[in-house]
């Protein structure tokens, strides 16, 4: 598998995570993401290490359902959160 392509799966499984708690914005982010690494992977790449740093940023995302945090989700989250910053 390419490298461009595991981004992507780590990507859309992150996305999905992110929709089914309602954060919509970062979901729709990291689908667009997902589909412009195969437009422009050095840009795409350097789009994703920018959501890292930061107050607001990608790490500092907890997933809540309903109003309660949901930990097996959120561990799901970091581990593919971990796994996309080492593929970059």
């Amino acid at each position: 598998m390419k490298k461009s392509d595991e981004i992507k799966a780590v990507l859309t499984s992150m996305a999905n995570l992110l929709s089914e708690c309602n954060l919509n914005e970062w979901s729709n982010l990291l689908q667009r993401l997902s589909v412009y690494i195969d437009d422009d992977p050095e840009e795409a790449i350097y789009k994703i290490r920018t959501l890292y740093g930061g107050q607001g940023s990608l790490n500092d995302l907890v997933l809540y359902k309903n109003g309660k945090l949901i930990y097996k989700e959120n561990d799901r989250f970091d581990e593919l959160r971990e796994n996309l910053y080492k593929l970059l």
